[in-house]
């Protein structure tokens, strides 16, 4: 049976290559947030039975708004999917 050695450069590597991954990730995050509070975004957590929101227009041409005019109720929410009413 033979034991594989392992290169000590090896281990170096792959404690620089977490550390490199730790940072994307940072980063990745910190974008992430800085964006989501530039556009107002919130979690789907934040909207209530009751609340009023508008739908997503499907994609048509370039010049169309993407939501709809009309408001709509929430009356049922479970998980991120929501029932609305006219």
């Amino acid at each position: 049976m033979e034991s594989a050695a392992v290169d000590v450069s090896e281990i170096e590597e792959c404690s620089k290559n977490d550390k490199e991954l730790k940072i994307v990730r940072e980063l990745k995050e910190k974008g992430k947030e800085r964006e989501d509070e530039r556009r107002g975004a919130k979690s789907s957590s934040v909207i209530e039975k009751g609340d009023s929101v508008l739908l997503k227009n499907l994609p048509g041409n370039k010049l169309q708004t993407n939501f709809g005019r009309t408001e709509y109720e929430v009356i049922e929410k479970s998980g991120p999917a929501v029932t609305v009413v006219d």
